[in-house]
């Protein structure tokens, strides 16, 4: 997966800067405190990262590309945490979990594990906003490993985490080149 995003950071970057996210911002934001610890796991070129800091919240990004990174952490204007979800581990409780377009790369025998650890990771009450293409796909597509949720999974996986599902919602992909596909974005708490 990373030697995928080390080669193609450019294009990725030209794809994922210029996304409105508006809509997922207020719905997880607004589960948060006012200036909250979010831990940007999947961090991409850092554009979300940015926005939750010009807001005046502490964020830590992550990330498992070196070349995103780099980029990443340019645009945001401090260091990005090189690491595998699988990998992480931190003595901070978040009291929130940004995943966007970020574990769906991950196998489901380890999504589960990921997600329970997101649990963990929460403080009491804090909230996780994650995102999967839509549908029943699992498995590799164009080099690159995918798995998409349906709702019933979704709400599976986050409640046998231990989390509490407060909005699950299908959109369509705004990036130009992924117009017609479809996202399924959950909000979950502790």
């Amino acid at each position: 997966m990373s030697c995928y995003y080390n080669a193609s950071a450019t294009k990725f970057l030209e794809d994922s800067m210029e996304l409105d996210m508006n809509e997922f911002y207020e719905a997880f934001l607004k589960r948060l405190p006012k200036t909250a610890i979010i831990l940007d796991a999947g961090c991409g070129m850092g554009t979300d990262s940015l926005y939750f800091k010009n807001l005046g919240h502490y964020v830590i990004p992550m990330e498992t590309s070196a070349e995103i990174c780099r980029l990443a952490g340019e645009n945001i204007g401090q260091s990005v945490l090189f690491c595998r979800f699988q990998d992480m581990h931190s003595k901070v409780r978040f009291d929130g979990i940004w995943a966007c377009a970020s574990l769906i790369h991950i196998p489901s025998q380890e999504l589960s594990h990921i997600v329970r650890r997101f649990n963990w990771y929460l403080k009491d009450g804090g909230a996780v906003y994650a995102s999967f293409g839509y549908g029943d796909f699992e498995g590799e597509r164009d080099g690159q490993y995918y798995i998409n949720l349906t709702e019933d999974k979704a709400i599976s996986l986050f409640t046998e985490a231990g989390l509490q599902i407060e909005k699950i919602w299908v959109t369509e992909d705004t990036r130009v080149n992924h117009r017609g596909e479809k996202y399924l974005n959950i909000i979950a708490t502790k």
